[in-house]
């Protein structure tokens, strides 16, 4: 009998432990385990949408930049014909995940959803230029510009001939701007290119080639340059922090992907400041899609912004960039750093408040203690290491820190070892590395009474 109330005991502790397990969401059972999130998230397309749609917003919480894995979740929301969820998912992902495989779903999308419309060819054309406007400089958006080019050369005619010759023009402009591109298959397009010139006007065609070829062939070797550092880049699956996948393929995905931004800092084509600018950020972002985690990345991008004389755009990436990385010490000192030489001190205070809520450090504390000295005077630096000390987390350094601070700064040794004494009496007398930082202070000072005490 007890033998049986045993077992019975055990079976009802194992269903309430997978219940348990079963109700824990996915964060926390897969953790940053890539082939159990893809397991997961591999099924939705099997449900029907209402459940997918929660798997796939699950998965996305965790990697926004699965451009994968957006695809699949809105091409199953077109299936459904749930044609707002898509508005919504687009207006979501398309600038924030800049993948050409993207832009050609969204475009695919828009085809279907202004086939019959009015003024669908208009509302097409402008979608078409959204998409060119935003991945114009990515090597594969190849398929986006020819798409865009035939779009182009078969609209309705007209029979205004100001309208014609207005549509002609544009075809030949696109013509123009996409040849001067390091594209994949860039030489599809000057093909394209010379058939058209040659039903319309062959003496014509001979200027362009004349003035364009070798623009173009330029081009094709740069490309082929980029390929080659492209070529040395890991597959990375999922965007994961640093740690959480092999170390190898982490140090070679930051090695390649910053040699490709250095290369893209120095064009061997001569390009406008605008169109080098654009070229360099539409970099750093795909860099991002799988470099999501990694705050080097992340600072080197701002700091590119700040470089060049652009202030705001720098602040907006770090805006972005504390948000994926809410824990991130080095990116919330930067951007309170830059705020504090922007002369935005009340926006920078912020930064730190918002890094100690989710980072409840002695390095953090004493920052934010030299931050208030700087700026707002030595009261609230005092008032800050105040808060600081009572810190459960709070380690012997931020004594040292206030007493530095005291010494150097305010030019007031007796408070300086006043603090120093105050922590070797209450909570670190037996700290060998904190008793040097006194002893060193005291031998300074030549306080050679306290030395002895």
């Amino acid at each position: 009998l007890f033998s049986l109330m045993e077992e019975g005991t055990k079976k009802e502790n194992k269903e309430m432990a997978e219940t348990s397990a079963d109700q824990e969401s996915p964060a926390v059972r897969f953790g940053w385990d890539t082939s159990r999130w893809i397991e997961y998230v591999s099924a939705a397309k099997y449900k029907s949408i209402e459940e997918a749609r929660v798997i796939y917003k699950e998965f996305l919480s965790v990697f926004p930049t699965a451009v994968k894995y957006w695809k699949m979740y809105i091409e199953q929301e077109i299936d459904a014909k749930h044609y707002e969820e898509v508005d919504a998912l687009f207006k979501e992902c398309l600038l924030k995940v800049p993948h050409v495989s993207l832009w050609q779903c969204y475009l695919n999308y828009c085809r279907i959803t202004t086939k019959n419309r009015e003024n669908g060819n208009k509302i097409l054309e402008q979608s078409y230029e959204y998409a060119i406007e935003n991945v114009k400089y990515d090597t594969n958006a190849t398929p986006i510009w020819l798409d865009y080019i035939q779009f182009l050369q078969e609209s309705p005619p007209s029979s205004n001939f100001e309208a014609q010759n207005a549509r002609a023009t544009k075809v030949r402009e696109t013509f123009d701007k996409a040849v001067e591109i390091p594209l994949v298959n860039s030489s599809e397009i000057w093909e394209r290119y010379m058939a058209w010139l040659d039903t319309l006007n062959r003496s014509y065609k001979t200027k362009v080639s004349e003035k364009r070829h070798p623009k173009q062939l330029q081009c094709r070797m740069i490309f082929l340059k980029r390929k080659s550092l492209e070529d040395n880049l890991p597959s990375i699956r999922l965007a994961v922090p640093p740690g959480e996948a092999n170390a190898d393929i982490e140090r070679a995905a930051v090695k390649y992907w910053k040699k490709i931004i250095r290369f893209e800092k120095k064009p061997a084509q001569q390009v406008s400041a605008l169109e080098l600018r654009e070229r360099v950020v539409h970099t750093y972002k795909q860099c991002l899609l799988s470099l999501l985690h990694f705050p080097e990345i992340w600072y080197d991008y701002a700091k590119y912004y700040a470089d060049e004389g652009l202030p705001e755009e720098a602040l907006n990436v770090y805006k972005q960039a504390v948000e994926y990385l809410p824990d991130s010490v080095l990116l919330h000192l930067s951007y309170a750093d830059f705020l504090e030489q922007l002369n935005r001190p009340n926006e920078a205070e912020q930064v730190y408040k918002n890094l100690l809520e989710v980072k409840n450090e002695t390095l953090v504390w004493i920052q934010y203690m030299f931050f208030e000295q700087r700026v707002f005077g030595v009261k609230k630096a005092r008032k800050t290491f105040l808060q600081a000390h009572k810190q459960p987390t709070c380690t012997y350094h931020i004594y040292v820190a206030s007493a530095m601070m005291e010494f150097y700064q305010n030019k007031d040794p007796e408070l300086a070892r006043k603090i120093f004494d105050r922590a070797f009496q209450q909570k670190f007398g037996k700290e060998t590395e904190f008793i040097v930082h006194y002893l060193k202070f005291l031998w300074y000072k030549s306080y050679l009474v306290f030395m002895k005490k």
